[in-house]
């Protein structure tokens, strides 16, 4: 399957020291839990890279979140989407 093999390419590749490292770093939840300082969110609506429900539901773990204000019409970096 395409997985295996992907899996097996990062076994045995450059890439390896890079995907051990990657399996390492903490999971988003656990760093966002320790954000203390207020927080602000902005994100467009309509940015193809991060999905503005994604967005909101990571937000959720964030116990300095102040508040989030999402815009319709705008993508990533705010540029706008007509």
């Amino acid at each position: 399957s395409l997985h295996s093999m992907i899996h097996q390419m990062l076994k045995n590749s450059p890439l390896k020291e890079w995907y051990d490292s990657m399996k390492s770093v903490p999971t988003f939840t656990t760093l966002a839990k320790q954000i203390q300082t207020p927080l602000f969110i902005y994100q467009g609506m309509d940015d193809a890279q991060i999905r503005w429900s994604d967005v909101l539901y990571d937000s959720s773990f964030i116990p300095g979140l102040r508040a989030t204000h999402f815009y319709s019409g705008l993508g990533h970096c705010f540029s706008p989407m007509t």
